[in-house]
C-alpha cells in the first residue's frame, strides 16, 4: 500500500470480503475497530483520488474508528431489516504483527456500533515457499 511493504499481515479489502458485519441502518454514524491479540495492530488505508493516492489514516493502532460510508450495506433475501456490511472500494485494513507469526495464530477482534460490542476472530495460516 502507498509506499509501504508489509510482512506479517493481511489485507482486508472490498475484494476478500474478509471483514462482514451484521446490523441495519440504525446504528450510528461511525464504528469502532479493535484488536484485542496481544502484538497484533492494524492499518487503515484510504483511496484519495488519482493525484493523491492512498493515504495511511490509522498506523499500527489497536482501535480505529471508521464511518458507517466506509461499508456496503446488503439486506439479507428474508429480512429486510438486517444488514450486511461489507467493505467499500476505496478502503483497505491491514491486520499486521509487530513480531513473527505463528502458523494457524488465532486473532481476536471487537466491533463496536450502535452500542453494540460483537466479537470476531481468524486463523492466520503461514504460506510455505
Amino acid at each position: 500500500m502507498g509506499s509501504i511493504n508489509y510482512t506479517n499481515a493481511v489485507p482486508i479489502t472490498s475484494q476478500n470480503n474478509l471483514l462482514v458485519l451484521k446490523g441495519n441502518d440504525n446504528m450510528g454514524d461511525s464504528l469502532t475497530i479493535s484488536v484485542t491479540s496481544p502484538g497484533w495492530c492494524l492499518d487503515l488505508w484510504v483511496w484519495g483520488g488519482s493525484n493523491n493516492g492512498w493515504q495511511l489514516k490509522y498506523n499500527c493502532s489497536n482501535e480505529i474508528q471508521m464511518s458507517q460510508y466506509a461499508f456496503r450495506r446488503v439486506p439479507t433475501h428474508d429480512a429486510k431489516e438486517i444488514l450486511y456490511w461489507y467493505l467499500e472500494p476505496g478502503y483497505a485494513l491491514v491486520l499486521h504483527k509487530t513480531e513473527p507469526v505463528q502458523n494457524y495464530e488465532l486473532v481476536n477482534l471487537t466491533v463496536t456500533y450502535g452500542g453494540i460490542t460483537g466479537e470476531g476472530s481468524l486463523k492466520v495460516a503461514i504460506k510455505k515457499s
